[in-house]
């Protein structure tokens, strides 16, 4: 149910309340595709769960909410289009349970194990004192030269994947010691991409780091995490990589 209401400046203010869906357990939805979608509106956006309100135009503010599944979060839009803002609200939201029931019903992707398209299988560049790094990014000349960096220090086998698509498939083929995500991808978040490995009995527990430019260093150093998983600004040093990965990898890696 929508309440509308008009202000002294004739710009409507409209609330509504959605029912988190089941997205890969407490992932309310690609938080940085929505904001995107929303960036064509002039209106005001806030998200309001727990008592906690947060700026709908804000990725990070929007994955700090964490709700849980079949919960209700409240939607305020207030401005002089919110109406038009409102309707693409609605909109996303049922194609995302279109695309969750989708998703659900598709056969496996057939296996891929280098996301750059790689004739090499995994087997051959197994080396067991090295330790594993799956890095999931769009951006092909970044995570190129992350992968370059990474094996020239020799103490990782390294595996790109650039469609976050195929990273759950990609990650099950290539088990990864620890998995480095860019938080902004389109299509599909870093969150979406770490909820489905971490609804995943064989990946649980393998360690996801999130790599953004949202962020700097400086504010990252506060340990900050997203759905329990550390987030640093993307390195533009290549041994602020590897200390990224030193700092997360298991022990027994």
């Amino acid at each position: 149910m929508v309440n509308k209401s008009m202000n002294t400046n004739s710009s409507f203010r409209l609330k509504k309340e959605l029912t988190v869906p089941h997205r890969q357990q407490r992932y309310i939805w690609p938080a940085a595709t929505f904001v995107r979608l929303m960036n064509r509106y002039r209106s005001d956006i806030r998200f309001s769960y727990a008592g906690i309100e947060v700026n709908g135009r804000s990725v990070l503010d929007l994955l700090s909410l964490e709700p849980n599944e079949g919960s209700r979060v409240q939607v305020y839009v207030e401005g002089p289009d919110a109406a038009e803002a409102m309707r693409e609200i609605d909109q996303f939201t049922a194609q995302l349970g279109n695309k969750d029931k989708k998703m659900n019903n598709e056969k496996e992707f057939e296996r891929r194990p280098d996301g750059l398209g790689a004739n090499t299988t995994i087997e051959a560049e197994i080396q067991k004192k090295k330790s594993r790094i799956l890095i999931v990014d769009d951006n092909r000349r970044f995570a190129e030269t992350e992968r370059l960096v990474l094996q020239r220090t020799g103490k990782y086998v390294v595996c790109v994947e650039n469609d976050a698509r195929r990273a759950l498939e990609t990650a099950r083929s290539f088990n990864p010691d620890l998995i480095l995500v860019d938080l902004l991808m389109p299509g599909i978040d870093g969150t979406d991409v770490a909820g489905q490995i971490d609804a995943d009995w064989a990946l649980h527990g393998v360690p996801i780091v999130f790599l953004t430019a949202l962020i700097t260093a400086e504010e990252a150093s506060d340990g900050r995490r997203i759905y329990g998983h550390r987030i640093f600004a993307k390195p533009r040093k290549s041994l602020e990589l590897v200390r990224v990965i030193e700092e997360n990898l298991p022990r027994c890696a």
